[in-house]
Parts: C-alpha cells; structure tokens; sequence
C-alpha cells in the first residue's frame, strides 16, 4: 500500500465565520491552486504595503515587507490553525516581517558610512491641529518606538481591537494596552489630543 503524500490543508470553513470567504481561499491556497491566491494577493498587498510603511517608518521597505509576508502566506497557508480571523493570521505575518526587516536594514546601514547627501535634513513636528489629520498621522506616528507605533497601527488605521492585536504581536492583552496607552500619553505631550481606540 502507497503513503499519498497531499498538502496540509486549512481548517474547513464554515459559512457562518464572518471571515467564511478568506479561510475558503486560504484552503485552496492551501492546496497549490495560483488563481486563489491571486486573489487573496489583491486584497491584501495594498493594505500590508500601507502597514508596513506606517509600521516601519520606511517606504522603502514596505514592497518588501509585502513580497515576503504574501509569499509566505503562500508557503504556509496549510499551518493555518483557525483560531482567529485570516486577516489577524496575515498581519501577524506582516509584523513579523516587518521587524526583521528593519533589523536587517539597520545592520546593513550600520556598515555602510552615511555620506554628506545622505544625512536627513531635519523634521518640523506637525502642529497641534495638524496632528488631527490624516496626512500627518505618519509624522506623529513615527515619534513613537516601534512597539507603540505597531499598536496604534493596528488600533486607529487597521481597526483592529486589543485582543486582536494581542494574537497579532503575540504578546498578552494588558501589554497591548499599556502600549496603546504609553503612546497616547507621548503623542499628547508632542502633539496634543489624540482619539480612543475601541477596545
């Protein structure tokens, strides 16, 4: 008798789970089929680029960030457990990514002499009203370290709630809020009000 070797594939989805539509996708995924993941790969690449660039404070790494959290949702489809939303699943991808990437970048750069064109000119902080509008979010976003910075992210941009998040940096729910909460108290002294997440 012949051992039939198949791909792991994902928990069954049931019609019912509000996320009924990705995990069918993540199964097929699951089973090599390009077409799914053709889809899956539009949905998702624009909102992961806009993740990494806010969660990294580089653009310039967030086609990269992208590239490698997709290709390994592709690898990885048939690990997917089912205990959370497909979406929390990948942006757990994403932030995992995006560390590593900025820790690569940073020891490359180490090793590389900054030239006289390559020193930033400096930043002016965006105004107190300023700060409320979209198109300074990244500015006051990247006063913070990356931990808070990431949380916000996930909060204010992404809409995710704490517990959420919590599955997504793989850290507990009270480290999540404090977090959310040390940045919040750091944006208020540089910037003023800023807006509750729902938690």
């Amino acid at each position: 008798m012949f051992a039939i070797l198949e791909r792991r594939t994902t928990p069954q989805p049931q019609p019912h789970e509000p996320d009924y539509a990705d995990r069918e996708l993540l199964n097929k995924i699951a089973a090599a089929d390009r077409d799914s993941f053709d889809t899956l790969y539009r949905k998702y690449h624009k909102r992961i680029v806009n993740f990494a660039m806010r969660s990294t404070n580089r653009p310039d790494l967030a086609e990269e960030v992208a590239s490698d959290t997709l290709f390994t949702v592709w690898q990885k489809a048939g690990s997917f457990s089912g205990k959370s939303k497909v979406s929390t699943w990948i942006f757990g991808i994403a932030y995992r990514k995006s560390l590593k990437s900025i820790s690569r970048t940073a020891r490359r750069e180490s090793r590389t002499p900054a030239g006289i064109d390559d020193v930033p000119e400096p930043s002016v902080p965006p105004s107190q009203d300023a700060v409320l509008h979209r198109d300074h979010l990244a500015a006051a976003l990247g006063a913070l370290p990356i931990d808070q910075r990431t949380a916000m992210i996930l909060a204010y941009v992404n809409g995710y709630k704490y517990e959420e998040i919590a599955v997504i940096v793989g850290k507990p729910v009270n480290t999540i809020k404090t977090r959310i909460r040390a940045a919040r108290a750091k944006l208020h002294s540089l910037y003023g009000e800023n807006p509750e997440p729902k938690g």
